[in-house]
C-alpha cells in the first residue's frame, strides 16, 4: 500500500500541474511553461533537502511494517554507489522474479508515459480538442490513479500479485485499443469512461 501511495503522488502532481502548464503554454508558449517546471523542481530542492530523511531511524522510527522488537537496521553501504547499483543489477539480472518485474515495469511506463502520457494532448489536439480540455482529461486521470493506486495496493497485500497484474495490464491494453475511437473534437462520455478506466487501473 506505501508503493500504491507513492504512485498517486505521482498522479496527484499530473493532477496538479498539467492543467496549469497546458493553459500557460496555451498562453505565452512551451518556452515559458518549461521554465515554470523547471522553478517548481528547483523549489523542490531545499525541501528534499532538509526535510526528507534517509532512514526512518533519522526521524526516531521503524520502516513501516517491521517488527518493533525484532527489526535490526542494516548497514549502511560504503563505496561507490554507483558500481554498487551495477553490481546489484548483475546479480539480480540472472533471476526470473527480478526479469519479471522488469518487463511489468516496461510495460506499465511505455503505456503511461510512452503513450498517455507523451501523445494523449497531441492526439486528442489532432481530433480537435483544445490542449487544455485534453490536459484536463488527463487530469482526470490522476485523478482516479490516485484512487486506483491505493486500491491496488489494499489489494496487493490481501491477492497475490500475479493475479492483480494480469487483471490490470489485460484491462489496460483494452482501454488503449479503443482508446483511437474514442477521441473526438469535444469531451463525449465515453472519453469520460476511459480517462475514469485508464486511471484507476
Amino acid at each position: 500500500m506505501v508503493i500504491g501511495g507513492l504512485g498517486a503522488a505521482s498522479a496527484a502532481g499530473n493532477l496538479v500541474f498539467l492543467p496549469i502548464i497546458s493553459k500557460v503554454t496555451v498562453v505565452t508558449g512551451w518556452r515559458a511553461a518549461s521554465f515554470v517546471a523547471a522553478g517548481l523542481a528547483f523549489l523542490m530542492v531545499p525541501i528534499v533537502f532538509f526535510f526528507m530523511k534517509e532512514r526512518p531511524s533519522a526521524i526516531g522510527t521503524i520502516p513501516y511494517g517491521a517488527d518493533q522488537n525484532s527489526w535490526v537496521e542494516a548497514p549502511r553501504t560504503t563505496g561507490n554507489p554507483a558500481a554498487f547499483a551495477l553490481g546489484t543489477l548483475r546479480e539480480v539480472i540472472k533471476t526470473k522474479q527480478f526479469l519479471y518485474l522488469a518487463i511489468s515495469f516496461f510495460i506499465c511506463g511505455l503505456s503511461t508515459n510512452g503513450l498517455v502520457g507523451g501523445h494523449f494532448i497531441p492526439a486528442a489536439h489532432d481530433h480537435g480538442m483544445g490542449e487544455t480540455t485534453a490536459a484536463g482529461l488527463l487530469a482526470l486521470v490522476g485523478v482516479f490513479d490516485v484512487l486506483g493506486s491505493f486500491f491496488s495496493g489494499w489489494l496487493t497485500d490481501r491477492i497475490p500479485a500475479k493475479r492483480l497484474l494480469f487483471i490490470f495490464y489485460t484491462f489496460r491494453g483494452l482501454s488503449l485499443l479503443f482508446l483511437p475511437s474514442i477521441l473526438f473534437a469535444s469531451v463525449h462520455p465515453s472519453t469520460v469512461v476511459f480517462a475514469i478506466f485508464y486511471g484507476i487501473d
